[in-house]
């Protein structure tokens, strides 16, 4: 054979076993006579396996480049194991080369500022990427970066590296040599002593599973292919000196082992039809049509290729799970399956919970972030908890970690507590929080987080055993020391991220003489050495398993079946951004070019759509959460050549493989059914232990509910109860007299009502250290209630609106004064709450008696800030003094809905209705007289202090009572009076003030607001509905009372299904019940039908019919 030797095809497998059998006939018959050079996660048993084929076991030595570099390095300098530096280690030398940085102008400086992992993480790159382009020492990367001409990064960089240097000096000095993995390849590379000396047994070498060397790695390996001959492997699909299509992956290696005069020759044994034809699609991917071989004449369906589109990616798993379950059910070995995923970090937890609730035997080796670890993210909360602010859900992510159980150690932490606070509270912030919670729990949650601020004030050297102290009292070392019960691979992986944890306390110590605390404090530091940090997440596999690997590990094995998952561009290895700083470096020259991650990435799947496996690949079509994926851009490139419509499959119905697929399975045929055999399957399943007779009977009464609940008829599962029923739960000294509220709450939603008033279900209310809006707004009534009462020289005297200004301000001011105490005494006086007080007091009076009177500056006499009371004095003399109507009684009561108010009747109001007398209680918040009047006129109205006002057409169709009712209580409660309008008035802070708001009267009685010589008692901005008076008092007199007896009618006979009303109207998406409502809009329709066919007594508002108004509400 030629010395050097260079084999090329589309299967890994197939060279290698091409190889052995060239090298079989010269060589391999002395133990560790072949050097089989791969990648650290190269399959050697695999390997060995298929060496057995052609020589002895012995005769085979497989290992890798750096291994053989630390083995020259040992053999070189002295006995024993050789220490180095490891990547912790390199990361805390990096860390204090950035701090060390003095050059202002230099990028890397941070000044004052403590250096973030992600600049640290980028300088490291940088760092290890030149000294394996052959740069060992500063001086060297100065000269070079400067022959490149890339200005005075050349210096920057070498301050950097300088810097690294020195911490490494003064911090190893007392240590072991340690060494870089760069200089001890470069001591192998450069050593006098012969590889033959150093393995003396080897005659000759495999190269196998490089797409990419770094100039160091060459040197090596030049001086390997001198010693010895060699063979070198790599998987490629056109036959060509050259890289093009997905061979560009793998263009750096090819280029190399041509520059080393490698002979190349290349193997594609005769294949299959359909594997030759999927082989020439791939060769003919990223080409130009007439630079590759044609694919016109492929038919997809006999590719041995198949590609399902599952919704999410846990339907994605479970899919493929199943299918891998049937296969090895029908004799498949195990170890003939692989599962690729294209992004471990996103796929292995999930992919490892999957395959366990399915019993497959698997081998799961890949990477994962230490802080995806259960021990990880503790520390990470940790840290979070040690400095100011903290949030609440930070604890909460603390409390619920599996390793944590601080309720063990007997102290008083109830997460469930602490998580009902602060679904509560307004803010998440910890101490907040804290003030709505028993002092025992408080004292408690100080004192954990007390001892997490410690961390932050000792020293590195202290740092490993005060953090150790709080994870015992957190329970996680009794968690890791076998304490608690955790599954087996669960605390396998929790140990091995404990070990890492301690290297990176051991290396943190090691620091401290340099480590600044000025810069950067010990919580500072540990935070930013856990970002990068992986761990190998290794799983025991059984004698056979199926082999969960990434793209570049799956390349390197041999299976018959192998499943793709993730073939998106959310999931796909992709290029990572370089910055500014580095990006001109790295473009420089070939040496110090980085990896092209997406070219690999493609390379890689060619490499497997190449082999003799049957290829399934998948695409989720959507996160959890909704958002739409992309498909990669290989699998776009794909079917540029080939339709693969007839390889896209559905999931198959496969046997169900665990609990849960029963579960899916029963649920999926209930609808179509029969009662009978649904019984039969539920049986099964409870016999088979997929079902327990509680789930049984809980999904029989739910067909029972879902058939009930399918056709737009009233049942007894749509909220209807029996008079008998509503008469033990919601009685009549329960329900009346009703209040127009509770009343308009049953009008948009029967069902809303049932779980506020009838079972007295209600959303906590919001924990704030102000006052909330429903407090504000009762200060705001409850000011303009005494200023108006403050006015009256009797108890019903008319009060005119207008007045002397400065006298009427002065008289607000003092009277908001007197009732802020009252108001919000109890309540913190934050910023906030001074800032709404501004917005509500601003200009009244003058700065020395107003403590919230803003800014000082006047423009034309008024003052710049005015605020909301400032606003209402000025509407009221500008419009309701116009009017005839007068303010006459304020907060007027009517019944004993509160202790509070002007009495107008001690008895609630009685309406007359034609389903019989309906009692009415409630506050009228002003009620205005037309003095000289016979009846006298009244007009109602109701402060709004938000920013929702109602509007007339939601009175009109049905939606809302208060105003005519209201004029009903009004009537009811005063002696020879008449109604003849009602409006809401606006008092919204700061600036919204408006008394013509939701406007309920007719054309006679309103005239526009900005007319003089005023006549009638309202104002209006446009024409009321109603144009005569006469057809507003039908509507109060008649409408009203029909309307409100259906409601009545409808309570009492126990109507609460679900709205009628279109889902904006009735408001569902801000529903405190809409999670718990199976409303069904889309059936509303016939819901009405249906109530109108049986002659339901169940209200339906009029909005809901969609009716015209006119039709219905005459004008005249």
């Amino acid at each position: 054979m030629s010395r050097r030797l260079l084999l090329t095809g589309s299967d890994l497998p197939e060279l290698e076993s091409q190889a052995f059998d060239i090298l079989s006939e010269s060589v391999g018959t002395q133990p560790e006579s072949i050097l089989y050079v791969g990648q650290p996660e190269h399959p050697e048993d695999a390997t060995k396996d298929r060496w057995m084929e052609f020589g002895p076991s012995a005769g085979l030595r497989v290992d890798t480049l750096d291994d053989l570099a630390s083995q020259c390095y040992e053999q070189d300098q002295y006995k024993g194991r050789v220490t180095h530096v490891d990547r912790p280690l390199l990361f805390r030398l990096v860390e204090l080369g950035v701090e060390g940085i003095s050059s202002s102008t230099n990028p890397l400086n941070t000044g004052d500022q403590f250096p973030r992992a992600g600049l640290v993480q980028e300088a490291e790159t940088l760092f290890t990427e030149l000294e394996f382009a052959g740069l060992l020492s500063p001086d060297a990367m100065r000269q070079r970066l400067e022959q490149e001409g890339v200005g005075d990064r050349a210096d920057y960089v070498a301050e950097l590296a300088e810097e690294i240097e020195s911490a490494r000096q003064t911090l190893l000095a007392d240590e072991l040599p340690e060494t870089y993995r760069t200089e001890r390849m470069h001591h192998a590379t450069t050593a006098e002593t012969s590889l033959t000396d150093v393995f003396p047994s080897v005659e000759a070498v495999v190269l196998s599973g490089f797409t990419r060397f770094d100039v160091l790695e060459v040197d090596f390996l030049e001086r390997i292919v001198d010693t010895w001959p060699a063979i070198a492997l790599l998987p490629k699909q056109i036959d060509e000196d050259s890289a093009p299509g997905v061979d560009r992956g793998a263009k750096q290696a090819l280029e190399t082992y041509s520059d080393l005069d490698f002979v190349r020759q290349h193997h594609d044994e005769p294949a299959s039809s359909t594997l030759e034809a999927r082989r020439r699609i791939t060769r003919s991917l990223y080409r130009h049509p007439r630079q590759s071989p044609s694919t016109s004449d492929i038919n997809g369906g006999a590719l041995d290729l198949t590609l399902t589109e599952p919704e999410t990616v846990p339907d994605e798993i479970r899919t493929v799970a199943r299918d891998i379950r049937s296969r090895i059910a029908t004799g498949t070995s195990a170890d003939d399956i692989g599962v690729v995923l294209t992004s471990p970090v996103q796929y292995a937890d999930q992919v490892r919970e999957a395959f366990e609730m399915y019993e497959l035997p698997f081998n799961l080796q890949t990477e994962i972030p230490l802080s995806e670890t259960a021990l990880g993210d503790v520390v990470q909360t940790v840290c979070q908890l040690a400095q100011e602010p903290r949030s609440i859900d930070t604890l909460l992510d603390l409390l619920t970690n599996p390793l944590v159980t601080i309720t063990q150690t007997g102290e008083n932490l109830d997460y469930h507590k602490l998580a009902r606070v602060a679904a509560r509270a307004e803010t998440n912030r910890l101490e907040s929080t804290l003030e709505h919670v028993d002092d025992s729990l408080a004292a408690t949650v100080t004192s954990l987080t007390r001892d997490a601020a410690a961390l932050s004030e000792v020293s590195l050297e202290e740092l490993p055993g005060q953090l150790d102290a709080l994870l015992e009292r957190l329970g996680v070392s009794a968690a890791l020391e076998g304490e608690q019960e955790l599954s087996s691979p669960l605390r396998d992986r929790e140990l091995r991220a404990r070990d890492r944890l301690d290297r990176i306390l051991e290396t943190l110590a090691l620091t401290t003489p340099l480590a600044g605390p000025e810069i950067g404090d010990s919580v500072d530091r540990l935070e930013r050495a856990l970002h990068g940090v992986s761990i190998q997440q290794n799983t025991r596999p059984p004698e056979e398993s199926v082999v969960v690997c990434s793209l570049a590990e799956a390349t390197l094995r041999e299976f018959e079946q192998v499943y793709v998952l993730g073939v998106t561009t959310t999931h796909f290895p992709s290029d990572p951004e370089r910055t500014a700083f580095t990006r001109p470096i790295y473009e420089s020259h070939p040496d110090f070019e980085q990896t092209d991650v997406s070219a690999e990435a493609r390379y890689h799947l060619s490499v497997l759509l190449g082999s003799t496996a049957s290829v399934h690949l998948s695409i989720p079509q959507q996160s959890v959460s909704g958002e739409p994926h992309v498909e990669a851009d290989i699998l776009t490139e794909f079917r540029r050549l080939v339709d693969l419509s007839e390889v896209t499959i559905e999931p198959a119905d496969s046997e169900p493989g665990c609990q849960e697929d029963v579960q899916r399975a029963v649920g999926d045929v209930l609808p179509e059914t029969s009662e009978a055999r649904v019984h039969d399957l539920l049986t099964e399943a409870v016999e088979a232990g997929s079902f327990s007779t509680t789930q049984q009977a809980r999904v029989q009464a739910g067909i029972v509910c879902a058939a009930a609940r399918a056709g737009p008829e009233l049942t007894p599962y749509d909220g209807q109860l029996t008079e008998e029923t509503v008469s033990q739960i919601h009685d009549t000294l329960d329900r009346e007299p009703y209040s127009p509220s509770r009343l308009e709450t049953y009008a948009a939603c029967g069902f809303k009502y049932y779980m506020r008033r009838v079972l007295g279900i209600e959303a906590p209310d919001r924990l704030t250290r102000e006052p909330d809006a429903s407090d504000r707004g009762s200060y705001i009534h409850d000011v303009l209630e005494h200023y108006y009462l403050s006015l009256q020289s009797g108890g019903s005297d008319p009060v005119h609106p207008g007045g002397d200004f400065e006298t009427r301000q002065q008289q607000l001011l003092d009277i908001a004064l007197s009732r802020l105490d009252e108001a919000f005494d109890d309540r913190a006086q934050t910023a906030f709450q001074e800032e709404w007080l501004t917005s509500v007091l601003a200009g009244l009076g003058t700065p020395d008696t107003n403590p919230y009177y803003g800014p000082h500056e006047t423009q034309d006499g008024r003052p710049v800030a005015r605020g909301l009371f400032y606003r209402f004095l000025d509407h009221e003399a500008d419009e309701p003094a116009k009017t005839t109507a007068r303010p006459t009684w304020f907060e007027g009561r009517i019944g004993n809905p509160y202790d509070a108010g002007t009495p107008l009747s001690d008895d609630p109001a009685e309406i007359e209705t034609p389903h019989g007398s309906v009692p009415i209680h409630g506050l009228i918040d002003r009620v205005e007289t037309v003095p000289g009047t016979d009846p006298t006129q009244v007009v109602v109205r109701d402060y709004k202090t938000g920013s929702s006002i109602p509007s007339e057409s939601e009175a009109l169709s049905g939606l809302k009572f208060q105003l005519q009712l209201y004029a009903l209580m009004a009537e009811e409660a005063l002696d020879d009076v008449e109604v003849v309008g009602g409006a809401y008035y606006q008092v919204s802070p700061p600036s919204s003030v408006n008394s013509r708001s939701g406007l309920l009267t007719s054309q006679e009685m309103a005239v526009y607001h900005g007319s003089d010589g005023v006549d009638t008692p309202l104002l209006r901005h446009s024409y009321p509905y109603f144009e005569t008076h006469e057809a507003f008092r039908r509507f109060i007199e008649e409408t009203t009372p029909q309307r409100l007896g259906e409601l009545a009618s409808g309570i009492t006979e126990g109507r609460f299904h679900p709205t009628v009303l279109d889902p904006s109207d009735a408001g569902c998406r801000y529903c405190d019940y809409a999670h718990v409502c199976d409303v069904r809009s889309h059936q509303r329709k016939e819901v009405i039908e249906a109530i109108d066919d049986t002659g339901e007594s169940a209200y339906v508002p009029l909005k809901a019919r969609g009716h015209d108004l006119e039709d219905v509400v005459g004008v005249e």
